[in-house]
């Protein structure tokens, strides 16, 4: 089902995916319950990762002009979706990502970070931070 996967990998059901195989853990990495992780493209989760319950990460997303979300009506009056657009998520290494956090698509998270709970990550976390909010901001060095 993953695309890969480090030694001591613990995943505690229910845990929703696209397909799965686009998804890449490190070593010493453990999934909570509830999570989805929207696969389109590539997740990828350094070693020693906390992901705590309810946590998203997306990697798929949509227009927000709706005409190029739905294009012109076909001739039955139904319309044609979107393609989706994805960009990957990519997660370092000695981070804990707080529950029910969302993590957006084209997101780097950096070494050693904490990420707050209920955060929405939509730009990059540099290297050593403690983060939270909606948006997602850097708080404070994390040491």
């Amino acid at each position: 089902m993953l695309g890969g996967k480090g030694k001591n990998l613990w995943i505690t059901a229910p845990f929703y995916v696209d397909y799965g195989n686009n998804i890449y853990f490190g070593n010493n990495c453990e999934v909570n319950m509830n999570c989805t992780f929207l696969d389109d493209n590539i997740i990828r989760i350094g070693d020693n990762a906390l992901i705590a319950p309810n946590v998203q990460i997306y990697t798929a997303f949509h227009p927000t002009n709706a005409s190029d979300r739905f294009g012109e009506p076909k001739d039955d009056g139904s319309f044609e979706f979107c393609k989706t657009q994805t960009a990957p998520v990519i997660i370092g290494n000695n981070v804990w990502i707080g529950g029910g956090a969302i993590i957006m698509p084209g997101v780097t998270i950096g070494n050693n970070v904490v990420i707050g709970a209920g955060s929405v990550v939509t730009k990059d976390i540099p290297d050593n931070v403690i983060a939270y909010g909606n948006p997602c901001r850097v708080v404070r060095e994390n040491k």
